[in-house]
């Protein structure tokens, strides 16, 4: 499940984030999901505990399925 389907937004997501000490910004996150940016591990692992889904849910493309 992606961050829009837990009903998680942008701003809180960063919050959860930065409570696990875990470096991003909002605007680093709107960059992320538009693929303008890469995402470092420690930011991917943090969104995936978050979230409570496996890397594959992150990394899988919403549209090949």
């Amino acid at each position: 499940m992606t961050r829009k389907q837990k009903g998680i937004g942008q701003t809180e997501l960063v919050k959860q984030l930065q409570l696990r000490n875990t470096n991003m910004t909002r605007e680093t996150l709107v960059k992320i999901e538009a693929g303008k940016q890469h995402i470092k591990l420690s930011q991917l692992n943090g969104i995936k505990h978050i979230l409570n889904v496996n890397y594959e849910a992150l990394l899988t493309d919403k549209d090949e399925k």
